[in-house]
Order: structure tokens, then C-alpha cells, then sequence
């Protein structure tokens, strides 16, 4: 493996309706699951990344954030390495219906997948999935 460039920090939220949790899936094949979010730039406050990530995914506003953990995650992807930094936080939305907010960038799409279904689903990173499936079994 060649020596990792940089590290990057991305803020994931866990927003959950009726029982349904947030997804994003990618347009790669297989896709690929994840909590949306993204990377924090240069000169942004967390809170700012966390709803400026939301606004530009999902197109909702965030009402509330709270910290939940952090996990670093090394990985391969399309022939380079990654090293990151994952800031997962709780969050909701300011919208009154949230299964109604749409997908509001072209290289993705939103899903809402049942609490339950997290064990046997396909989420990345493997650490955050682990988290989800203990979280929701509190």
C-alpha cells in the first residue's frame, strides 16, 4: 500500500422516521450505503459542514445535532488508498416530512431503510455499520 496523501474528515448523521433510517446510495455497482454527510472544508466549523452536507444531500434543514462517536476508516478505493475520519452524529430535520425530501445530487440516491433491516444490510463503513446495529438494539 502506498503511503496515504492526506486524511479526510467527514460528519455522517443518523436520521431516523417511523422506525426508517436515511440512506445514501451510490450510483456504482454494487452500490454503495452509507449515512449522509460528507467532508468538512477548510475553515468550516463541524456544526456548518454537518448542515451545509445535509442541505446540499437531502435538501432538508437540521434542527438538531448531537455527537455520537467517532471512527477512522482505512480503505482501497479505485486504486487509492484512503485514510478518514468519521464524525457521527444524531440529527433531525426541521422538515414535517422527512420520507418526502428528495435526493438533491446527481451521482447518488436516498433510500429509507427499515431499523431493522440494518443487520443484513450493506453498510460502509463496516465500523459504522457494527455501531447502527448495537445503537438500535439499545
Amino acid at each position: 500500500m502506498k503511503p496515504v496523501k492526506n486524511i479526510e474528515i467527514i460528519l455522517r448523521a443518523i436520521i431516523v422516521n417511523s422506525d426508517k433510517i436515511l440512506l445514501c446510495v451510490s450510483n456504482d455497482q454494487p452500490p454503495i450505503h452509507y449515512l449522509p454527510g460528507g467532508h468538512l472544508e477548510y475553515g468550516e466549523t463541524l456544526e456548518e459542514c454537518l448542515k451545509r452536507e445535509i442541505k446540499e444531500e437531502v435538501g432538508a434543514v437540521v434542527k438538531t445535532s448531537r455527537f455520537m462517536e467517532t471512527f477512522e476508516n482505512f480503505f482501497k478505493w479505485r486504486g487509492e488508498n484512503h485514510h478518514e475520519i468519521n464524525l457521527l452524529y444524531e440529527v433531525t430535520l426541521k422538515t414535517v416530512n422527512p420520507e418526502k425530501i428528495k435526493c438533491q445530487e446527481s451521482h447518488i440516491s436516498i433510500t429509507w431503510l427499515a431499523v431493522s433491516a440494518i443487520p443484513k444490510s450493506r453498510l460502509l463503513p463496516a465500523s459504522i455499520h457494527q455501531y447502527l446495529i448495537k445503537y438500535f438494539n439499545h
